[in-house]
């Protein structure tokens, strides 16, 4: 769905009852065999479409754009390989036991993870990174 991103953006975005709109991409799993699995190139063209609609809808983005910019991917191993979530946070299967390494198992690939929780809380977390979201968001208003 990554050639459509513009279009269920707008979509979204005209439902009376979306008030904002966040986005993940596909994590490949060690095990499974896919073609899901959008590479860096790739996915660093449509972060820098959603970047583009970040600038045009601030508001109705619920991610920072300093959280899009660290899954780039010349930044994004600074964000998995030091990765926040599986240092402090846990997450549990439907029979409430703990999943190993993070939400999405032990066999998720790191180096491609395409989850927004962990840039998020390296967001909130990494101090020159916080500093500049406050800036931003005091900009806006």
């Amino acid at each position: 769905n990554h050639f459509s991103v513009e279009t269920c953006f707008h979509e979204w975005r005209s439902h009376p009852n979306v008030k904002t709109f966040c986005v993940d991409f596909y994590t490949p799993i060690e095990t499974l065999s896919d073609d899901l699995t959008l590479t860096m190139e790739e996915r660093d063209a449509v972060l820098e479409r959603l970047l583009k609609l970040k600038d045009a809808y601030p508001r109705y983005f619920a991610i920072d754009r300093s959280v899009l910019e660290l899954m780039h991917s010349s930044r994004s191993r600074a964000v998995t390989d030091h990765c926040v979530f599986a240092k402090r946070a846990s997450a549990f299967d439907p029979m409430g036991v703990r999943k190993e390494k993070c939400m999405l198992g032990n066999k998720a690939d790191c180096n491609r993870c395409g989850c927004v929780v962990p840039f998020y809380m390296y967001s909130l977390t990494h101090k020159p990174t916080v500093i500049r979201n406050v800036w931003n968001k005091l900009s806006l208003k």
